[in-house]
């Protein structure tokens, strides 16, 4: 197997174009947590539809996706059903995004073609509801402007605990991330914006 070049990297998995040559390309993924993606039915669909789990050697895993020999056994290995002939790599990981929408999405804080694979919840009701990055900000931001109106002394009491240390980063770091979001979101597009 000969590795092509990386395609996609996402929150504990990597994947890259590999195959026999460079006429014979599939997408080769190592998934870190696949029993937990696969609780979704609709994401262990996508995975059991277009991939097949593979027994990948530690050399290859090393060699392809530059998996380090320690962390080899964490990770479960896909392969897509589907062969590519020497595509570019943007058109693959357009397409590896379509089939994983809208249980995906781009980091807009980083460079290249970075996206996350995004766990559905259930409400009391049964609705589901993909529990993404950008949602995540908006709640937890919603929450903290609720301490600060009505409760401020819950805030100010955990300042000098080292959960306050988490706070302060939250709220520092987090409003460009979550405009940059809303801008994809309004736009309809995944821009990735680089730092």
């Amino acid at each position: 197997m000969k590795a092509g070049c990386i395609a996609i990297i996402f929150w504990y998995t990597t994947a890259a174009l590999a195959g026999e040559s460079q006429e014979k390309l599939s997408v080769l993924l190592a998934v870190s947590g696949l029993g937990l993606l696969l609780r979704n039915d609709e994401i262990k669909d996508v995975f059991e539809t277009y991939f097949h789990e593979v027994d990948l050697p530690q050399n290859l895993s090393d060699s392809v996706l530059k998996i380090h020999v320690n962390e080899h056994r964490i990770y479960s290995y896909l392969q897509s059903k589907d062969e590519f002939k020497s595509v570019p790599v943007p058109w693959v990981s357009k397409d590896f995004y379509e089939k994983l929408s809208p249980h995906v999405s781009f980091y807009p804080r980083k460079t290249g073609e970075y996206f996350n694979i995004n766990l559905p919840l259930e409400t009391n009701s049964g609705k589901k509801i993909v529990m993404n990055e950008c949602l995540a900000i908006f709640m937890l931001m919603f929450y903290t402007s609720e301490l600060v109106r009505y409760n401020p002394r819950i805030i100010q009491e955990n300042l000098s605990k080292p959960q306050g240390w988490l706070m302060e980063r939250f709220v520092v770091n987090t409003p460009q991330t979550f405009l940059r979001y809303m801008v994809n979101n309004i736009t309809g597009e995944d821009f990735i914006f680089a730092i």
